[in-house]
């Protein structure tokens, strides 16, 4: 991918609404990362009820990726 591309592809998640996205190994340290750096986002937008629920159903999907993990 060049730098266009990837340009181009972060426009459009922007676009989308799209606040994070990660592909890689999951691990308990990179999910309370993750979840701190959302965590964050989330607070400066101006909706709590809204932000609540896309953290919790985050951290839900993350805790199935994990428990889940050694299902493969």
């Amino acid at each position: 991918m060049d730098l266009s591309q990837a340009i181009g592809l972060r426009n459009e998640l922007r676009n989308n609404k799209v606040i994070m996205a990660y592909n890689g190994a999951i691990s308990d340290d990179l999910m309370l990362t993750l979840a701190d750096l959302l965590k964050s986002r989330l607070l400066a937008q101006d909706d709590p009820k809204r932000s609540k629920t896309i953290f919790s159903v985050f951290m839900e999907g993350v805790q199935n990726l994990i428990w889940h993990g050694g299902d493969d």
